[in-house]
């Protein structure tokens, strides 16, 4: 193969991965933030995934509660709640504070509470 052809193949990959998403059930282990909030997520393998859910997580006023610094923090009314929640890997975009606009974050797409 080319190197041309390599690197069409690795730009195809990268496109793709920037696209990609998937769906993950668990339980809301943490949450908050300052300038911008994120969520974790338990899984029942034990592994955690964080991710941005900047008005993608519900009623973020109902979720988190602020400090007298202004810094988020989970509700611990809502800490290991069942979870369901749809992530993708995006470029950042200038969306969120610290990662550079070309970097990549993982953000929320959908988010829901869900029975045991």
């Amino acid at each position: 193969m080319s190197p041309v052809h390599l690197f069409a193949l690795a730009a195809l990959l990268a496109l793709s991965s920037s696209l990609h998403a998937e769906t993950l059930t668990g339980t809301l282990v943490a949450g908050g933030g300052i300038d911008d909030l994120f969520i974790t997520v338990r899984q029942a393998d034990g592994k955690k995934v964080s991710a941005y859910c900047n008005n993608l997580c519900g009623d973020s006023d109902q979720l988190f509660v602020a400090d007298r610094d202004e810094a988020f923090s989970l509700r611990k009314s809502f800490r290991n709640k069942p979870v369901r929640v749809t992530i993708a890997h995006q470029r950042n975009h200038n969306r969120f504070a610290g990662p550079a606009s070309d970097d990549p974050v993982i953000v929320v797409t959908h988010f829901e509470f869900v029975s045991q």
